[in-house]
């Protein structure tokens, strides 16, 4: 990618409004940037975009800019910028970031203000890290110490339980990996290559440790047709597993004692954990590091798979088994390495949710601007929702195609408001009632359609207990109208 020429800042007010944000675009490598036509760059032009947090810490990504999408701006694509991504994960996971974000309230969220910027100039410099106001050594019930400056004003909510030493509001898996990187720091196990990743702790390893600088490796499935290794690791006992359950979920990385003869860094392999009771767990991951016993094996912290084996201890059944393991049924983990070959298949042949799988960003908007019923339909239910604007502007699509979209909880909240915004769609009854039941169409936008249901649509609403109490108010003011 050639040096951007033409720069663009979000400059973001409220931390919920980043946090939407990076949710619904930039964890997938895009970012919409509302600005006027007239200022809009051609189509794959390079952009560098620069996010700037409400604590003033910067983020630069370099991309490319995608079509004006009407009144919503430019998509600036930058799927490639790993080591930017990176960092502004370890931001939006950190713990005053997660703080700040629940001391907002809904009402104070507000858009990022984007202006246009120099790419030549260097972003601004972050400052001081504030005091953790959990940290151990500040007593939390000390009023006058700890205190974010940006939420300083925040209520404080709860009060530290004293046998665990986490406060009750905000034990979340930031906190615990905040806490597991403080004590592997403690104990000196630390990698210099990886301390800016957002995967945890760095890892301690053994003799001749060698470990991906950052970027080098990619999460990705075995290639077609090739060659991968596959680690099949079984547990002994629930308690073995337990053991080693909470440094997996901390680091996103598996420490597996193997062979590591014709093994190299960012091979793709297939780990299967087979815990006792016949639970079988599946999932790809990337060599990150290997020594001379070890192999380190990296796999997505947000995988389906993966966070229902961290859970596993915590379920009913993994409970009762812990009741009734001896210590001498104990033992260490098995491990078999083995090698497999992955179907040779044709990519265009291959279902689509598959095919979705391998896309990158630039496939995906070019199938939703061209694609067929079928792939606008699993594309509309695809993670990447960075994506679903591109789905509107095909010209294939149908009606039922878009009342279906309405429906899905899924569906990026921006493309619902876009829908309901369109007079041939809300006149079908069928896509209005579905933007108003579903829970992530904006509430305002909600309220606003009542007025396209009908009354007896309307009357049920008003008796609904699991939908927005906003809402529900609104129909039954609506009924009261009708009977005055």
């Amino acid at each position: 990618m050639s040096v951007p020429k033409i720069g663009f800042r979000a400059a973001y007010g409220s931390s919920r409004a980043l946090d939407a944000d990076y949710s619904a675009y930039i964890t997938h490598g895009a970012l919409i940037v509302r600005i006027r036509e007239s200022d809009a760059p051609d189509p794959e032009t390079p952009v560098r975009l620069r996010i700037v947090a409400p604590s003033g810490d910067t983020f630069d990504f370099d991309g490319i800019a995608g079509q004006f999408l009407g009144k919503k701006g430019v998509m600036v694509s930058f799927e490639g910028a790993a080591e930017a991504r990176a960092s502004i994960a370890g931001f939006i996971s950190s713990e005053p970031f997660r703080s700040a974000v629940s001391g907002e309230s809904e009402s104070a969220m507000k858009p990022p203000e984007f202006a246009k910027f120099d790419p030549a100039s260097a972003p601004a410099p972050a400052p001081a890290a504030a005091e953790d106001p959990f940290d151990d050594a500040t007593p939390f019930d000390d009023p006058g110490a700890g205190l974010h400056p940006d939420i300083d004003t925040a209520p404080q909510p709860g009060r530290r339980d004293p046998t665990t030493g986490l406060h009750p509001d905000i034990d979340t898996v930031a906190r615990k990996k905040r806490r597991a990187a403080k004590k592997k720091k403690a104990s000196g196990g630390l990698h210099p290559d990886i301390d800016n990743l957002p995967r945890g702790p760095r890892v301690a390893g053994g003799a001749g440790l060698k470990m991906a600088s950052p970027g080098e490796t990619v999460l990705r499935p075995p290639a077609s047709g090739s060659e991968y290794t596959v680690l099949v690791i079984k547990f002994a006992t629930v308690a073995d597993f337990a053991d080693l359950k909470d440094e997996w979920e901390a680091q996103s990385i598996l420490v597996i004692p193997t062979e590591v003869e014709n093994t190299e860094i960012n091979d793709v392999v297939h780990v299967r954990v087979t815990l006792p009771g016949r639970n079988v767990y599946e999932l790809d991951g990337v060599i990150e590091g290997l020594d001379d016993s070890n192999l380190y094996v990296r796999v997505d912290e947000n995988n389906e798979v993966f966070r229902k084996l961290c859970l596993y201890p915590t379920t009913i059944a993994a409970r009762k088994r812990l009741e009734t393991e001896r210590p001498e049924d104990r033992g260490p983990m098995q491990v078999l390495k083995l090698t497999d070959t992955a179907p040779d298949e044709d990519f265009e042949k291959m279902p689509i949710r598959r095919r979705l799988a391998r896309m990158g960003m630039d496939d995906k908007i070019n199938m939703a601007l061209s694609g067929n019923r079928e792939e606008r339909m699993a594309l509309a239910m695809d993670g990447n929702r960075a994506v679903h604007h591109y789905l509107l502007k095909n010209a294939k699509i149908t009606l039922d195609e878009i009342a279906f979209m309405s429906r899905l909880p899924s569906l990026n909240p921006d493309v619902l408001e876009k829908i309901a915004e369109n007079p041939m769609y809300t006149q079908n009854p069928t896509v209005t009632k579905a933007l108003v039941y579903n829970p992530k169409t904006p509430i305002r936008t909600a309220i606003r359609l009542l007025d396209r249901l009908p009354r007896p649509e309307i009357m049920n609403l008003a008796k609904r207990s699991n939908m927005n109490l906003r809402l529900v108010m609104a129909a039954k003011k609506k009924i009261e109208r009708f009977k005055g």
